[in-house]
């Protein structure tokens, strides 16, 4: 984004709901803009030069923050909305042209969290759940755009996604997270060996997916009689597809930190 007050510039604003869905405001540079993430909304600035030397560059930032929300979607747990894309151009004397309408949006409230903030003796912050998991959901996100391009990242976050929207299926799209994994590595044992995924969270994920007789899992025609699971079943569901994601990323993370770097 330029500093120059005389150069003209564009800005692309889409909409989001719940407009709580990051609990602070979000600012990072991608493709030669400045991204702002903030109350609902989401704001790209760059240059006209810029944005008119670059066919589809607005498709490329919607796709890049998408990336963003889903990756924080692992930790928010909470079904978003994006919408708009309005492009306007910010003539250096103060006039706006905007060519495509932006359609606001009423805000819903998915969940509700109580943080904690914890302190000695002294009055020393020494644990703050809401820092905690902020921090933790920017990791995520940031993963997330990072390895975006990867076939199975897109697929498993497609997939968490599926699971956040429509509940009544949940068990059944968090167990093709597994199954994403499978397809890109062959076998069980090179899956663990290559994340650290444990046999027990694998045999978890199956019995609850596969094996109760769950109104929400995948085998719901083999059983005479179902029964819900119970919020503690789908938040571990929840918990052991979410590490199987985040080890894939830090997994991709990790071989290109260690791919040699010699001269082609």
């Amino acid at each position: 984004m330029p500093d120059n007050p005389t150069e003209e510039t564009v800005e692309i604003n889409w909409v989001y709901t719940p407009a709580d869905f990051f609990e602070e405001p979000i600012l990072w540079a991608s493709r030669g803009c400045t991204i702002e993430i903030e109350g609902g909304r989401v704001i790209a600035r760059m240059s006209a030069v810029l944005f008119d030397a670059t066919p589809g560059l607005q498709f490329l930032i919607r796709q890049d923050f998408g990336a963003y929300f889903l990756g924080a979607q692992l930790n928010r747990l909470k079904v978003f909305e994006i919408h708009g894309g309005a492009v306007s151009r910010l003539w250096p004397d103060g006039r706006r042209d905007t060519t495509v309408a932006v359609r606001c949006l009423d805000v819903v409230m998915l969940s509700d969290q109580v943080d904690l903030v914890q302190m000695d003796s002294t009055g020393r912050i020494v644990g703050d759940t809401r820092r905690d998991r902020i921090e933790a959901t920017i990791k995520l996100a940031q993963l997330s755009v990072r390895h975006a391009s990867d076939s199975t990242v897109r697929r498993m976050l497609e997939i968490f996604d599926a699971a956040t929207r429509y509940p009544g299926n949940e068990l059944v799209y968090l167990y093709e997270v597994w199954d994403a994994l499978q397809t890109r590595f062959q076998r069980n044992r090179r899956i663990m060996e290559a994340l650290g995924i444990s046999r027990r969270d694998r045999s978890r994920l199956t019995t609850l997916a596969n094996t109760e007789p769950l109104n929400q899992g995948r085998h719901r025609g083999q059983f005479d009689a179902l029964r819900d699971a119970t919020t503690d079943e789908l938040a571990e569901a929840r918990r052991i597809a979410k590490k199987m994601i985040e080890k894939f990323l830090l997994y991709l993370d990790n071989r290109i930190l260690a791919s040699p770097r010699t001269p082609e």
